[in-house]
């Protein structure tokens, strides 16, 4: 099965400004759990888009925003935008980008862990 891989990005430096704001300890907490809201949102996600519910879809795609915009997941926040864009218009764009957001998703999960204990 053909596994596109694109470049990721990601802010650092908001990453590493959570950690100077709030201390090691209180930003290893803070990111674990916005780590473990990105997991629950993004099952959820996945779960709504199997049952065909594009609001609900487009619901958490915003949440996703929101969790991923402060720890600095700049490609997350652009993919979860615009799987709002095409929520419920279009399946096979949907379908793309829902593939898409799932990899940036777990990639975009990865590097904030191994970031995070680099930085702790």
């Amino acid at each position: 099965m053909l596994r596109p891989k694109e470049p990721l990005c990601v802010d650092t430096e908001k990453l590493a400004g959570v950690f100077l704001q709030l201390g090691e300890r209180r930003a290893t907490l803070a990111v674990s759990r916005s780590i473990e809201d990105l997991v629950g949102v993004l099952n959820h996600l996945q779960v709504q888009a199997r049952a065909g519910r594009a609001g609900a879809v487009s619901r958490s795609a915003e949440r996703l925003e929101q969790i991923a915009l402060p720890l600095g997941l700049t490609s997350l926040v652009s993919v979860a935008r615009d799987l709002k864009r095409v929520s419920g218009r279009n399946d096979a764009a949907f379908a793309a980008v829902l593939a898409r957001l799932e990899r940036i998703a777990n990639r975009s999960i990865d590097i904030v862990s191994q970031l995070q204990a680099e930085i702790s």
